[in-house]
């Protein structure tokens, strides 16, 4: 049986890697994707400052205040897929507001390429948020059979206790 996620990730050791839902379009400002870009659950600064995003949005592609702590500010070379820094983004969504628009035999095969990437890296552990389940409109139920249909998952690999099929 896989590990559990914690409910709330605060923090990253050196070995762990945020496992979040994207956009196609890398727009990390809300739910999983914006805690990867603010880094610990939008830090006190990013709290205290709710125009942050449109702030780091208004500078250039590619200026260094746009890399977040855990992940990268989409742009053009696409940085919204894959593995960056202590972060792995599964594209869920095309572009935000768009329920349901990447498909789920997709994001099945992403989930897949994870795996492979997780066995290759097993001194890695891979902290697997509620992908698709927020922003993306996905039912959680739906995105547990997807881990459910997986051959195999890796021993550092961490899920949510509600895509852990419990026999």
């Amino acid at each position: 049986m896989p590990k559990i996620t914690k409910e709330n990730i605060l923090d990253l050791k050196k070995n762990e890697v945020f496992v979040f839902g994207s956009n196609s379009q890398g727009f990390h400002a809300a739910g999983a994707a914006g805690i990867a870009y603010a880094g610990l659950c939008g830090n006190s600064q990013n709290k205290a400052n709710p125009d942050w995003i449109q702030r780091e949005w208004s500078l250039p592609k590619g200026h260094e205040s746009r890399i977040g702590n855990w992940a990268i500010l989409g742009n053009s070379i696409g940085f919204q897929k894959g593995k960056i820094g202590c972060s792995y983004a599964v594209v869920t969504i095309v572009k935000p507001g768009l329920l349901r628009s990447v498909s789920l035999g997709s994001i099945y095969h992403q989930l897949f390429t994870l795996m492979d990437f997780a066995s290759w890296n097993p001194e890695k552990e891979f902290l697997v948020t509620k992908i698709g389940c927020g922003y993306a409109g996905y039912e959680l139920s739906e995105i547990a059979q997807l881990f459910n249909k997986l051959p195999r998952i890796p021993e550092n690999i961490h899920l949510p206790i509600e895509f852990i099929k419990l026999d």
